[in-house]
């Protein structure tokens, strides 16, 4: 069986128990701390938000490049929907 880990910089509706599909497990992990990370079992794959409290989504990307533990992880940036980005409109 595969398996793929999945680091989230965000909360996840639907909380974040692993699930299975065919031959595949998804283990899913609230990752908070950018100098910890959880065990890592599978692929890594890493969704990273645009803006973070601490740092910027592209600083923790270029540190993660930089990690040999994470540097072949799938790597994506999360951007927050239209609707909530203030938009300035000139006419």
């Amino acid at each position: 069986m595969g398996r793929i880990d999945i680091l989230l910089t965000s909360d996840l509706q639907g909380g974040f128990a692993p699930f299975r599909h065919a031959d595949l497990e998804l283990v899913l992990h609230r990752w908070r701390d950018a100098s910890q990370l959880p065990l890592i079992e599978g692929a890594l794959w890493v969704f990273v938000d645009w803006v973070l409290p601490e740092m910027s989504g592209l600083e923790l990307c270029r540190r993660l490049r930089c990690d040999p533990q994470t540097a072949a992880a799938h790597l994506t940036i999360v951007l927050a929907p239209l609707d909530v980005l203030p938009v300035c409109l000139e006419g």
